[in-house]
């Protein structure tokens, strides 16, 4: 896993350290990626989000008799 140093307030620390028992996580970086999650809502499941993908179509080789 990459890592990085950001430069936050006592007071975000503060605030962070609330987050981490709210949603029972360990890290800072848990914290602030369910915080984010919830605010831009991304799906659980990131399955047919590239809007550039032509749709699924089974061919007819998929279908057969058992």
């Amino acid at each position: 896993m990459d890592t990085t140093t950001i430069q936050v307030s006592k007071s975000t620390v503060s605030m962070l350290e609330k987050v981490k028992k709210k949603y029972g996580v360990k890290s800072y970086d848990k914290a602030i990626l369910r915080m984010a999650g919830k605010e831009v809502r991304i799906p659980k499941s990131m399955f047919g989000i590239d809007p550039s993908m032509k749709p699924f179509k089974r061919d007819k080789d998929d279908f057969h008799d058992l």
